[in-house]
Parts: C-alpha cells; sequence; structure tokens
C-alpha cells in the first residue's frame, strides 16, 4: 500500500441491495419459467422511510395455496450489517426454485413460505450496522 490507499475491511462479505435486487428478479424469472408448478408472488409489504420497496414473496405449489397448507415465515436483514443473513435468505430461495429437486417439491407441496428477504434496505444501503436511519435497532422497534 501507498500512502493515501484506502484499505476496506469487512467482517463478512457484503451483501447490496443491488445484489437483493437481483435476486429477486431471478426468483421472479425461474417462477414464471414454471408458473404451472409454482404459485410465486412479490408483493410490496411496505416502502422504507427512503423509498426503497420491502418486498413480501410467497412461494408455494397452487396445491398447497388451496389447501390453505401451514405457513412458513422468513425475514432477513433486520441488522443491516448481518449481510450473512442475505446468504441464507438467498439459500433457501435457491433451493425452494430449484423445481427439478424432490426436497424443494416437498416442501412447496406441504408449505407456504412467506419471505420477507430485506427488512432494512436503508440500513443495508447506508452501510450501518444495527440500526434504521432514525436510528432505532429495528429488533427491538418493529
Amino acid at each position: 500500500m501507498k500512502k493515501g490507499d484506502y484499505l476496506y475491511v469487512a467482517l463478512a462479505h457484503p451483501y447490496s441491495y443491488a445484489d437483493y435486487l437481483l435476486s429477486l428478479k431471478e426468483v421472479a424469472e425461474k417462477c414464471k419459467i414454471n408458473e404451472n408448478q409454482i404459485f410465486c408472488q412479490v408483493d410490496q409489504l411496505c416502502t422504507s422511510l427512503e423509498g426503497r420497496d420491502v418486498h413480501l414473496l410467497t412461494l408455494a405449489s397452487h396445491h398447497a395455496i388451496e389447501t390453505r397448507r401451514p405457513i412458513i415465515f422468513l425475514t432477513g436483514r433486520v441488522h443491516a450489517g448481518e449481510s450473512p443473513g442475505s446468504y441464507l435468505v438467498q439459500g433457501v430461495l435457491d433451493k425452494l426454485t430449484n423445481f427439478e429437486s424432490e426436497q424443494s417439491q416437498m416442501l412447496l407441496n406441504n408449505f407456504v413460505f412467506k419471505i420477507v428477504p430485506m427488512l432494512n434496505p436503508d440500513g443495508v444501503s447506508r452501510g450501518y450496522w444495527r440500526r434504521d436511519i432514525l436510528g432505532y435497532d429495528m429488533n427491538r422497534v418493529y
């Protein structure tokens, strides 16, 4: 390193809001190809204080929706700095949208998955650790 160079250090590999939007797009594309097999709905749950969309994904087989199977609710990134949480949610989404997998078919036939992949997009975008843009720990104040 030379004088004036910057060195960036991270506790974990970053997972940005842009990465999240790309992941959401990939899930929607996989579901569209398999729309006869899978019920996939992406709703805007709300808008963050800085105007970013917070999404709610619903994934299940049509059978699971019609027969009102139990719901599994998952959320990620309440604390913006906990990027491993996004990788965990990404892994769940990859598994559930691997429609050739017997495990995925079993899960989607027996449960309805409601997933909010990123609860604190403003904190993620700003590089915050625990808090939102108002200074609240979202794990304590919903």
